[in-house]
């Protein structure tokens, strides 16, 4: 892992984050984000989630994988 690049517009774009107030789990950064992507990706359905652990549950919930399944990761 290397360090982050925090260049100043990195630096503008967190303060008028906050200044907005929209700093919780949505908010129009967020909702601007996953139009992108469902553009790029021609218009399929796209959630932006917290961290990936919250991906993989996700992706396992929607595989099919329930309780007392076995997952292997390599």
């Amino acid at each position: 892992m290397s360090a982050p690049f925090v260049g100043e517009e990195e630096k503008m774009a967190v303060t008028q984050t906050l200044e907005s107030g929209w700093i919780a789990p949505i908010g129009p950064q967020l909702d601007h984000f996953e139009g992108l992507l469902s553009d790029y990706y021609h218009n399929r359905s796209v959630l932006a989630l917290n961290s990936g652990t919250s991906a993989l549950q996700l992706a396992l919930i929607l595989a099919g994988v329930g309780e007392n399944d076995h997952v292997l990761i390599g």
